[in-house]
């Protein structure tokens, strides 16, 4: 209990940190990958695995001939992040490909000691840095996490999870062109010279199996509340900018060689409304996964990914927009390369996210 206060403390910090000025932040669930990095997303994620797990990855936006003519700049996103379990099993056992045995029966007991690694008390921490460019628009964040994971019963866990941190917005003077001068998130960032620092808040809890996994989340818990008219307007309205985000994957079986896995996230927010991505992808044994998913705002998605010795991770896909909707004006598409290596994986134990 008393190392939860001080992880809960030292959160804090990045709350107590953060200016009075508040602004919309980023959230890392428009990568088409978000699989790979849920700790990001809900917090409540972090440290689940028994290892160290680092990843990066970068998605550019290719923009339509037009838009390019007329001087646009490619959107562009980045992220860098780790979570680890801060309190590993300490057990000695021999690595899964190491394993030399005359007796059959030990190898019945050495898959109960990976089972029992994985379904005991822990706890997570990680760290997560964004930035996103968008024209004029630049959204820096940076974010420490901390979870604590309960067995519930059997190969059932559950977790809680808080990050905290600062984010940064700038706004390039003569890279835009204003529609509303009375647009909130504009009149503070002109108020503060184009540069705004500020708190940031998330929670989340999250239920998980090797098969399957169910999390929620609250993001942006400090972001306030902004007003859509000037000040002294009896017209004006609150919008709150606190979101939702809920994520599920469930995985089958399907053959010896393969698994079928269907995972999504879906968020709500005042300033998009309801939005949802989901995926199918299938797997060969634990290495190689490839899919489809589809992204209600308008973008199919085509994934392929390589797991390496259970160590390193190659990943790329493909959004792209639906010829229909709006933004195909403006975006043909977004292509994103995530890459990932994992350390002190002593049982060669493929990730719980696909």
């Amino acid at each position: 209990m008393r190392f939860w206060f001080r992880i809960v403390g030292i959160l804090s910090v990045g709350v107590l940190l953060g200016s009075s000025h508040l602004a919309k932040g980023q959230k890392l669930s428009h990568f088409a990958q978000y699989y790979l990095i849920p700790h990001a997303i809900n917090p409540s994620f972090t440290g689940i695995e028994d290892y160290l797990d680092l990843k990066a990855g970068v998605r550019l936006s290719t923009l339509t001939r037009d838009v390019t003519t007329n001087g646009a700049s490619q959107p562009q996103n980045y992220f860098v992040a780790a979570n680890f379990s801060i309190r590993p099993p300490e057990k000695i056992n021999p690595a899964f490909k190491s394993l030399r045995i005359s007796n059959p029966s030990a190898a019945a007991n050495f898959a109960n000691a990976v089972y029992q690694e994985r379904f005991i008390q822990r706890h997570g921490i990680g760290v997560t840095f964004s930035r996103r460019d968008i024209g004029g628009y630049e959204n820096t964040t940076g974010l420490l996490s901390y979870a604590l994971h309960v067995p519930i019963w059997e190969e059932i866990s559950a977790s809680l999870g808080i990050s905290s941190g600062v984010v940064q917005s700038v706004l390039k003077a003569g890279e835009y062109n204003i529609f509303d001068e009375n647009d909130p998130i504009y009149v503070d960032l002109v108020n503060n010279q184009g540069n705004i620092f500020s708190a940031d808040l998330n929670a989340g809890i999250n239920v998980y199996h090797p098969n399957f996994y169910v999390g929620y989340a609250m993001n942006q818990l400090l972001r306030g509340t902004f007003f859509n008219a000037t000040e002294g307007d009896s017209s004006a309205t609150a919008i709150n900018y606190f979101t939702h985000t809920g994520q599920l994957g469930v995985q089958f079986l399907i053959t010896p060689d393969f698994e079928l896995q269907l995972s999504g996230v879906v968020n709500q927010s005042p300033d998009l409304g309801f939005t949802y991505t989901g995926g199918v992808k299938l797997q060969y044994h634990d290495a190689l996964t490839f899919g489809v998913g589809y992204r209600n705002e308008g973008a199919i998605t085509g994934y392929i990914g390589l797991l390496s010795d259970y160590r390193f991770t190659v990943a790329y896909s493909f959004d792209y927009i639906i010829p229909t909707v709006t933004a195909s004006q403006y975006l043909f598409g977004s292509h994103e390369v995530v890459l990932g290596l994992t350390l002190n994986n002593r049982l060669y134990k493929p990730p719980y996210f696909w």
